[in-house]
Order: structure tokens, then sequence, then C-alpha cells
């Protein structure tokens, strides 16, 4: 038996950004850091729908696109 889920808010892409840190730099105590990658996950209520249908749930996505 599954359920039906109604999920209503804000879908939200996250990205997220992986880097590669070199050094300090001499002029103040930061890192100095090279992109590496970046890659795209959902968020806001999408990951919460993601979640409930990879647990065997039907989910429908409510939401306002702009």
């Amino acid at each position: 038996m599954t359920n039906t889920i109604v999920v209503v808010g804000d879908a939200i892409i996250d990205e997220y950004q992986h880097y590669d840190t070199e050094r300090t730099s001499p002029e103040a105590p930061v890192l100095v850091v090279t992109p590496k990658s970046s890659d795209y996950r959902a968020g806001g209520c999408l990951n919460v729908a993601l979640n409930l249908a990879r647990l065997g749930n039907k989910v429908t996505v409510v939401s306002q696109l702009g």
C-alpha cells in the first residue's frame, strides 16, 4: 500500500561548490582556493518530496514558479 502525499512549498535547486585549498594568503588569514566542481541537488520542498518518493510514497508537489 502506497500513501499519496501532497507537498506544498518553495521549489529550490541547491548548488554545492567544491574547492581545493592550496595555501593561506600572505595578506590575511584566509584560504586561497581553486574551484574543483559543483553539483546541483533538490532543495526546499523538492528535497522533502524526493525523500518521501524514495520511501515508496506517491508524491505530488505544489509550488509557484516565478
